[in-house]
């Protein structure tokens, strides 16, 4: 178990632990269709969460907003040519509780239905 999440699974009463890493494309360039269209939904990931992710770590870096904005928009027009060709990874990891001493599914009852999950 290689993974912090695998790792905090073993702490808890679970059983088969599965973790798996996989290589998502970072825009929709690989020959593959099915790589390509997860790589145009990471694409779009990244251009629409960029400017949250780096501002904090740009304006610590010393870039005033106006430089920040400038740089953001240099790198999502960077992102949109598909000039960014690499692979980020993309973990999961997962049980199997065991049966034995906990309950089975069951239908909930009225106080649980109006929970939101």
């Amino acid at each position: 178990m290689k993974w912090k999440g695998a790792a905090e699974l073993t702490r808890q009463p679970v059983t088969e632990i599965q973790a798996h890493r996989f290589e998502v494309p970072c825009s929709p360039w690989p020959r593959n269709l099915q790589a390509a269209r997860i790589g145009a939904y990471q694409q779009r990931n990244m251009h629409d969460g960029l400017r949250g992710v780096s501002y904090l770590l740009l304006r610590n870096a010393g870039m005033s907003p106006e430089e920040i904005e400038e740089f953001v928009q240099a790198t999502k027009v960077e992102l949109r040519e598909g000039r960014v060709k690499g692979y980020s990874y993309f973990y999961v990891v997962y049980g199997r509780k065991p049966v034995g001493d906990y309950q089975l599914a069951r239908e909930p009852n009225e106080s649980e239905c109006d929970k939101v999950y």
